[in-house]
């Protein structure tokens, strides 16, 4: 069960997570919701990939659009954006189902592919990016403010260092990072 704290997210339907529970799925989705934006996806995002990656998970093996749908509870357009998006920056591969035998257009399957902390390090990446940048833009405003603006100054220099520190904390091995 959900705590009542604890809005739903990812809501189960069929059997398709017959071993993961739905509080569960409700985490993880919680979890890449956060990150989300720092990447520059939707928030619907992480109901995406939590469906994704705890498939990848239990079973191994990609699954189809509608499938995700149905778990989400995201409408068909959506998901469809939500996965051209995760495709086209490497997070999700698409494959054709060969085994599936219907008339009319081919059946697609989704593979996630990237594990949880690779998924983390690229948020991580995309904030240090953005504080650096905001680090140059205040350095670039204490230059053109006047030095008799002394109050100024002294504001947007704790400002850095605040920012400088923490920095220091979340230093990342950009090696790890796809």
């Amino acid at each position: 069960m959900v705590s009542s704290g604890e809005s739903n997210i990812i809501h189960r339907r069929g059997s398709i997570f017959t071993n993961i529970d739905e509080q569960l799925l409700n985490k993880v989705a919680r979890l890449l919701a956060a990150g989300t934006p720092w990447v520059g996806l939707p928030r619907a995002t992480s109901q995406v990939v939590s469906a994704l990656y705890l498939h990848k998970c239990e079973h191994g093996r990609p699954l189809g659009q509608q499938e995700i749908c149905d778990i989400t509870h995201l409408s068909s357009s959506t998901v469809s954006m939500i996965l051209s998006q995760l495709e086209a920056i490497g997070i999700v591969d698409r494959f054709i189902d060969n085994s599936y035998k219907s008339k009319g257009r081919r059946r697609l399957l989704f593979y996630l592919e990237m594990e949880l902390n690779d998924l983390l390090y690229r948020g991580i990446k995309k904030v240090r990016a953005e504080l650096q940048r905001i680090l140059g833009d205040l350095h670039d405003f204490k230059q053109e403010t006047s030095p008799s603006n002394e109050s100024t100054h002294l504001a947007i220099e704790k400002i850095e260092r605040d920012v400088e520190i923490f920095l220091s904390t979340i230093q990342i091995d950009t090696d790890q990072i796809s």
